[in-house]
């Protein structure tokens, strides 16, 4: 009887030590699954190549915008770092410990926040041009007077008062642009202020650059409204070497084939050393335009004369002009633009 007994017991005891096993092997499985296996910081520390280490801290510090994460970098990654940071959290502060980027970064947020104040946190001449882009993009004309360097300050004046002029079709905020004629001013302003390709406009901001011409942002202030309105008694104040491009342009549209006085144009073109060939150009589109002279812009290579031909289909509201442009990118773009 006792033989059978201890048959009988063996199977149990083998069900309770299986039992506990399993249990052991449970809890073992949560212990593991609950124990730390070391913060996203370490995990970026423990990557052998310090670049993809540094870029992956920056990451994480940008995510979780925590500047703290960038003291753990050394050398330019953690100006990168902090400027990063900043930039993510829009705080101007944190740029202070962006070493040769902290101006940059001051720049960029007061950009991205559109408050000029922030701007004297950078040096000069970037704080200039931090509020001169601020400016000019939400033409603000007050803004202007917080730009030190008198020139930028100018510039930022005319290029205001140009778009103000453009927008509302009125050429009272031209007597506000620059009469100057330097050159280099000239055609900062009338780049900056990103005039219409209509018109004269696209004419004076390939030619200002012409010493001899002495076309100012002015001039081009008065034509873009003067083709706007198709009111030429409005080049009267304009200056005399430009006053036959602004009445081309502001002249309705009639086919004439009355010839204009371009000799002026094509001598100041002469004498422009390397800007000769894209000057006589422009002022050979000008003069078909002018005249409605498809010839002339056959003589021009490609793709000036797809510029030139599209300019006499838009100026005239001819579609069929454009269908000497055989580049259809170029021509779709040509009919697009008559609408």
């Amino acid at each position: 009887m006792q033989k059978s007994k201890s048959v009988v017991a063996v199977p149990d005891a083998n069900i309770r030590a299986a039992a506990l096993i399993a249990i052991f092997l449970v809890l073992l499985a949560i212990a593991i699954s609950v124990i730390p296996k070391g913060t996203k910081a370490q995990q970026c520390e423990s990557i052998l190549l310090s670049q993809n280490r540094d870029s992956c801290l920056i990451s994480l510090a940008v995510s979780t915008h925590n500047q703290s994460i960038c003291s753990t970098i050394q050398d330019q990654s953690s100006s990168q770092c902090y400027s990063s940071v900043a930039i993510a959290t829009l705080s101007a502060p944190i740029c202070s410990k962006a070493g040769n980027l902290a101006a940059s970064c001051v720049v960029q947020i007061a950009n991205d926040t559109n408050d000029t104040s922030i701007c004297s946190q950078a040096s000069e001449p970037l704080s200039d041009r931090c509020v001169y882009s601020i400016a000019v993009r939400k033409g603000g004309i007050g803004f202007c007077t917080q730009i030190l360097n008198s020139t930028e300050q100018l510039e930022c004046d005319s290029i205001i008062s140009i778009g103000y002029a453009a927008a509302s079709r009125n050429p009272a905020p031209c007597a506000n642009v620059t009469n100057s004629t330097n050159s280099t001013t000239t055609s900062a302003i009338i780049t900056g202020a990103k005039l219409s390709s209509s018109g004269g406009s696209a004419i004076f901001n390939q030619l200002a650059f012409l010493p001899e011409l002495n076309i100012t942002a002015r001039d081009a202030c008065y034509s873009t409204v003067a083709s706007e309105q198709q009111n030429a008694s409005l080049c009267a104040m304009v200056g005399a070497d430009a006053r036959s491009l602004c009445t081309y342009s502001a002249s309705p549209a009639t086919n004439s084939t009355s010839q204009q006085n371009f000799t002026a144009l094509i001598g100041g073109c002469n004498k422009s050393g390397q800007y000769a060939s894209s000057c006589r150009v422009y002022v050979t589109i000008s003069e078909a335009v002018a005249t409605d002279n498809a010839t002339m812009c056959g003589t021009l290579s490609v793709p000036s004369s797809w510029n030139c031909y599209s300019a006499l289909a838009v100026k005239y509201k001819a579609p069929a002009g454009c269908g000497y442009i055989t580049n259809s990118s170029a021509n779709n773009a040509c009919l697009q633009q008559i609408g």
